[in-house]
C-alpha cells in the first residue's frame, strides 16, 4: 500500500475545522473558546514500521473574563497562532492477524506563543492550551486509528491467501488427471517497508 494513499485518505478524514469548544482558563470560570483548524496538508513518512505524521493547525480563541455576574469583558483581538503536532503510529497485527495500529501524540511546537491581551494586559495561556492540547490528543489519534484498520485491512489480505493456497491445482490432463492439494498448518506474516509502500510478507507452512 502506497503511503501518499494514506496520506490522500487522512487528509479527507482531518480537515477544515475539527474542533470548537469552551475552555475554562482558570479558578474564575474564565473562559476560551478555541476553534482548532487544519492549515495545510498533514504528512506522513514510514520508517520502521512506524507511521510519522506532521499536522500544521491554526488555532484561534475568544476570550470572555467574568468580571461580576452583570460585566464581562471579551478580547477584542482573538488569540491566534499557529501549531505543528507530530503523531506517529505503530503497526502491528492483532491475534487475528488484522492490523492493530497504535497512534499517540508525541509532541507539538508553537510557531508563535498563545498571548491573550485583555485591558492593556498581556496573558500567556501556553500551559492552559497544552493541557488542553493532551487532553485533545486522544481524539486525533482514535480517529487515525480508525481509519488505519479500515484501509489497510491484512485480516481479509491473509484469509484470502489462506483459501487460496489450499486449492487444487491442475498439473496433467494427460490419461488420468493429476492435482496438486496444499494443506498449510501455521502462518506468518510480518510488514515490510519498501520505499514509500507498506508491503506483507507473507509464510504459509
Amino acid at each position: 500500500y502506497h503511503v501518499d494513499s494514506l496520506e490522500e485518505v487522512i487528509n479527507s478524514k482531518i480537515h477544515g475545522t475539527f474542533i470548537q469548544q469552551w475552555l475554562e482558563v482558570n479558578a474564575n470560570h474564565d473562559s476560551l473558546h478555541i476553534t482548532l483548524v487544519k492549515k495545510d496538508k498533514i504528512k506522513i513518512r514510514w520508517i520502521n514500521n512506524t507511521l510519522h505524521y506532521t499536522l500544521p493547525i491554526h488555532l484561534e480563541g475568544k476570550f470572555i473574563k467574568h468580571v461580576n455576574k452583570q460585566i464581562t469583558l471579551r478580547n477584542e483581538v482573538p488569540v491566534s497562532t499557529d501549531i505543528e503536532l507530530s503523531m506517529s503510529t505503530a503497526l502491528a497485527f492483532a491475534h487475528d492477524w488484522q492490523l492493530n495500529p497504535k497512534t499517540s501524540l508525541k509532541h507539538w511546537r508553537w510557531k508563535k506563543e498563545p498571548v491573550l491581551r485583555v485591558a492593556f494586559i498581556n496573558i500567556n495561556l501556553r500551559k492552559r492550551l497544552d493541557r488542553f492540547l493532551k487532553e485533545q490528543g486522544q481524539l486525533l489519534t482514535s480517529l487515525v486509528d480508525r481509519e488505519l484498520a479500515k484501509i489497510l485491512d491484512t485480516r481479509g489480505i491473509l484469509h484470502k491467501i489462506w483459501i487460496d493456497i489450499q486449492k487444487p491445482i491442475l498439473i496433467s490432463k494427460q490419461q488420468q488427471a493429476i492435482w496438486l492439494k496444499h494443506t498449510a498448518q501455521a502462518l506468518e506474516a510480518r510488514l515490510l517497508q519498501d520505499g514509500r509502500y507498506l508491503g506483507l510478507d507473507v509464510r504459509l507452512f
